[in-house]
């Protein structure tokens, strides 16, 4: 019911957005996958005990949560990916070309001058299925850094890779 909603009252996104979500679950993916494989790799390591407790570090579990918090914002930046979502920078609209337009572009969805606000905000605001791309890559990349810190620490990698 949702969904079917959701299809009516939408349209879709431009190709070049859905070829670019497409590259970037693939990329993510192969991502995703190669950390869980540093993840366990990490917790198959015989760390020295810090404080009287032996086991892996904290980055390591780190790793997973990010992980796993990155592929639970891929099903949304995939449904801004594809789906047009109101915001211009999103949507494909230029502004000094479809934007001129005015309201007989079919990319601005409300045309009023009464909108105020979060609606102007989200109108108006940075890409949002680039900005949702970038918070996943970083989840991904921020505990492979400290990751690899603390494997340095302890002498399981060199400095000078």
């Amino acid at each position: 019911m949702l969904i079917g909603r959701i299809a009516k009252s939408s349209s879709l996104n431009s190709f070049s957005s859905i070829c670019y979500c497409c590259v970037t679950l693939g990329v993510h993916a192969y991502s995703c996958y190669t950390a869980v494989g540093r993840y366990k790799e990490a917790e198959s390591r015989a760390w020295p005990g810090g404080g009287g407790l032996s086991g892996p570090p904290v980055e390591s579990g780190t790793m997973l949560g990010l992980t796993v918090l990155s592929l639970i914002l891929m099903p949304l930046f995939c449904f801004t990916c594809v789906l047009k979502v109101g915001n211009l920078a999103n949507d494909g609209v230029k502004l000094g070309r479809d934007h001129a337009l005015g309201c007989a572009s079919d990319t601005t969805k409300d045309c009023s001058t009464r909108s105020r606000g979060l609606r102007r905000l989200w109108k108006i605001a940075c890409p949002i299925s680039q900005t949702i791309h970038v918070i996943a890559a970083f989840l991904i990349l921020l505990p492979e850094t400290l990751l690899t810190a603390v494997e340095i620490k302890f002498g399981y990698k060199s400095i000078g890779m």
